[in-house]
């Protein structure tokens, strides 16, 4: 994986750094406990910083395949992450990232509703 200063040192403009690293939601607040109610995430890394019982994220929609999502839970709850409506996640409703733990999820569908975690 590049690090922006490396991209900006070989001659990126700051902005294409970002592009292809991906942008950093640092202190999110879990919502919501569906894929309709739940906070909307962005491709990129998104670091969850208070979770309360029973909410989550949801997977941006209109994605690429290949295109990845990196979810951190810093708070004291679990987080559900929910794909966009219509989509599934492991073939799932969603997926549980526990207390103090992360997810990489990749797009797998042209239409961006198949995920994947690992």
């Amino acid at each position: 994986m590049a690090f922006g200063k490396a991209l900006t040192g070989s001659g990126f403009a700051p902005l294409q750094a970002t592009n292809v690293i991906g942008n950093l939601d640092p202190a999110i607040t879990a919502l919501g406990n569906s894929n309709v109610t739940a906070y909307q995430m962005g491709l990129g890394n998104s670091k969850f910083t208070t979770t309360a019982a029973s909410t989550g994220g949801i997977l941006p929609s209109g994605c690429s395949p290949g295109d990845t999502a990196l979810v951190s839970n810093d708070g004291a709850n679990a987080l559900t992450v929910y794909p966009p409506v219509g989509g599934t996640i492991n073939a799932g409703a969603s997926i549980s990232v526990a207390a103090a733990g992360w997810a990489i999820l990749t797009c797998w569908s042209a239409d961006g509703l198949v995920w994947k975690s690992k």
